[in-house]
């Protein structure tokens, strides 16, 4: 028979985030459970260095509606990164206020699993909204906990 080991307390609820637009009903949901269960909201803002690496590239566009679209540059996606990481924040801070809940945002930048991992601790409910949603059921947003 194994030895079960006790779940450690839950410190904080953990939102991860790529775009803010995707996110509304994660992060509302976030947080509620916040609220019900007494705990400060975080939210992690992932500039994902994959799309950046993207832009790098010489044949890289971005895709658009028009004739002749866009070159896709590193300045440019860090400026949407920005403009999605701003709007993110003040999506949280609104959504904060309304539960009456402590939050916190930061950001990084770094691949999406291997950020997730570094930012996930054991004591966190971890709440997926937006493309972390398909990415995590498809295998590609797992990532070991290395928190305590």
């Amino acid at each position: 028979m194994t030895e079960r080991r006790p779940s450690p307390a839950l410190e904080r609820v953990l939102l991860p985030m790529t775009m803010a637009e995707s996110l509304r009903p994660a992060l509302s949901f976030a947080a509620r459970c916040a609220r019900a269960l007494a705990l400060p909201l975080e939210a992690l803002f992932i500039e994902d260095e994959d799309l950046l690496a993207l832009a790098e590239l010489p044949f890289a566009r971005a895709l658009s509606l028009s004739a002749q679209p866009p070159g896709m540059d590193v300045a440019s996606v860090l400026a949407r990164l920005e403009l999605e990481a701003r709007r993110a924040r003040r999506i949280l801070e609104a959504e904060a206020k309304a539960q009456t809940v402590a939050a916190r945002f930061g950001t990084v930048r770094a691949q999406t699993q291997p950020a997730l991992g570094a930012a996930t601790r054991a004591s966190d409910l971890l709440v997926l909204g937006g493309d972390l949603v398909q990415q995590w059921d498809q295998g590609l947003a797992r990532a070991p906990i290395t928190g305590a």
